[in-house]
């Protein structure tokens, strides 16, 4: 006998949180294994390729993520975990496309405390 139709929704609604928190994971290492091609790319120093990349982002989450989590706990995290994959999706694009290192810089800024407020509100029940 098989599955129920709501115990297969679960399992695949279980499946895709797994993919986007695996996915976030492996995008994380980007800069640090792309930061050789960003110094090239846009002419910046190492510190700056990898280094301020990375400590901004983790700075701004610092900042802006405990009162996302805070609204998150007293509405539906839907919304807020849909809010969060776009802007994670937007943020990827803007990286792609980025023309110059104030773009880049941009972009990974914001996928930080983008993908922290994904990844977190889908985890918590």
């Amino acid at each position: 006998m098989g599955a129920t139709p709501r115990l297969r929704r679960a399992g695949g609604l279980a499946a895709l949180l797994v993919g986007v928190t695996f996915f976030d994971e492996l995008a994380t290492g980007v800069p640090f294994a792309g930061s050789p091609e960003v110094q090239r790319e846009f002419g910046v120093s190492y510190g700056q390729a990898a280094g301020w990349l990375l400590a901004a982002a983790g700075a701004l989450a610092l900042v802006l993520e405990p009162p996302i989590f805070l609204l998150a706990d007293r509405r539906p995290r839907r919304g807020f975990v849909a809010g969060g994959l776009l802007a994670v999706a937007a943020c990827c694009l803007l990286g792609a496309w980025a023309p110059s290192y104030p773009w880049l810089f941009a972009a990974i800024l914001f996928y930080g405390p983008a993908s922290g407020v994904a990844c977190g509100c889908a985890q918590r029940r």
